[in-house]
């Protein structure tokens, strides 16, 4: 595995946190590892960065477990490297087949993506997103109830808006909103609460290949998960809460949208 080394102090925010994320996956060398772990030592928030990546990981490797690797990607690696015919003795070809094979299942997350359709990928990225907002001691950047709060808090954030529903007299509760990155693209992630359930909506624009996720209900990684697009935005629901709560909810945003 190639491990990466720290030049100097490093100041940036994300840049400690992405390198909070290269020390959980042990991408470091010997020298930044023990910089980045004094850096976690010396701030709370790091560490618990360091909590959540762990939690997340955990669920992950419960919700999606390992399997086997199927023969045809066996066949592709052999080809790729020459190795259809076993040698006699170790060469070259068979130390590069080796190390394809170590990267293939040395990442889950690489695995999961050579297994899984894109569409799937953004499922799960946004399941993703879904956990880290409960398992963030602050998940959301904006608290309010207010939807005249918590919309334009969003404005110049994001390239498009949207609307929020009126829901007093209702079961839901808005908990308030966090900016979000999917596909690499900004998008909002709206948190409701219905009784004990928490319920996350992300709105984002409905280009490819967010749009081939389509309007449906399913299942994934044990959550209720609702789609559908309107006024040219994907909106995505996932909560725990059981399917007929997630559609009323869903029914007041559709309602809402595009007014």
């Amino acid at each position: 595995m190639m491990t990466l080394s720290i030049p100097g102090p490093v100041d940036d925010d994300d840049e400690r946190e992405l390198l909070v994320h290269a020390y959980v996956d042990r991408e470091l060398d010997a020298a930044g590892h023990l910089n980045v772990e004094r850096m976690i030592d010396a701030d709370a928030g790091l560490a618990e960065t360091v909590n959540d990546i762990g939690f997340l990981q955990k669920t992950l490797r419960r919700e999606f477990p390992p399997e086997p690797i199927p023969y045809y990607l066996k066949s592709r690696i052999n080809a790729a490297v020459g190795t259809s015919k076993p040698p006699m003795r170790p060469t070259w070809m068979l130390m590069a087949a080796s190390v394809v094979a170590a990267m293939v299942l040395s990442s889950s997350s690489t695995w999961l993506a050579l297994r899984t359709p894109a569409t799937n990928i953004i499922l799960a990225e946004l399941v993703d997103g879904h956990m880290r907002a409960l398992a963030a001691t602050q998940p959301i950047d904006i608290v309010s109830s207010d939807r005249h709060t918590v919309k334009p808090w969003f404005q110049g954030k994001l390239p498009f808006t949207f609307d929020l529903p009126e829901l007093a007299g209702t079961d839901f509760t808005l908990v308030g909103g966090r900016l979000v990155f999917i596909e690499r693209e900004p998008a909002a992630l709206l948190l409701f609460k219905y009784r004990s359930h928490f319920i996350s909506v992300f709105v984002l624009p409905d280009s490819a290949p967010v749009s081939r996720l389509g309007d449906s209900l399913r299942k994934q990684a044990s959550f209720n998960l609702q789609s559908w697009q309107q006024a040219g935005l994907r909106y995505v629901m996932i909560t725990d809460a059981e399917a007929v709560h997630a559609q009323r909810l869903a029914n007041l945003l559709q309602t809402t949208a595009g007014r």
